[in-house]
């Protein structure tokens, strides 16, 4: 495993295993995390401190989130995950899965930038309205 697909590898775990503080020993400070613009949490965000307060947090009010089915593709320090996420609404219970396609940049052994491709954004604006 590249060091790269390694980092990844360990912050896909504490995801998984739902350690916040795990999953952040992999960002780096000035970590960028840009999401599509028509999302509610899109947008670029600067800083592990903005990605808590504009992602994470951001889909944890509304629902929870789970990873199926991914794979971890990498190139040196670039790094490709393909995965569905499973999104569970907190309201309703209502349900949502989606592909997506994050392009993971790691420097000096951390993650320095995260580019978030959703498969249908449009999908995925309607689900964040029911729950």
């Amino acid at each position: 495993m590249s060091d790269g697909k390694a980092v990844v590898q360990g912050l896909i775990n504490s995801v998984l295993a739902g350690d916040l503080e795990g999953m952040f020993s992999h960002l780096a400070e000035d970590l960028v995390v840009d999401e599509p613009l028509s999302l509610a949490i899109g947008g670029v965000h600067r800083g592990k401190q903005e990605f808590l307060k504009g992602v994470i947090e951001g889909i944890t009010a509304k629902a929870d989130m789970r990873i199926h089915d991914y794979r971890v593709i990498s190139e040196s320090d670039q790094v490709v995950v393909n995965m569905t996420l499973e999104f569970i609404g907190h309201s309703n219970g209502a349900t949502l899965e989606m592909p997506y396609v994050e392009l993971y940049t790691v420097s000096d052994g951390l993650i320095s930038r995260i580019d978030v491709y959703p498969k249908d954004t449009k999908a995925l604006c309607a689900f964040w309205d029911t729950i």
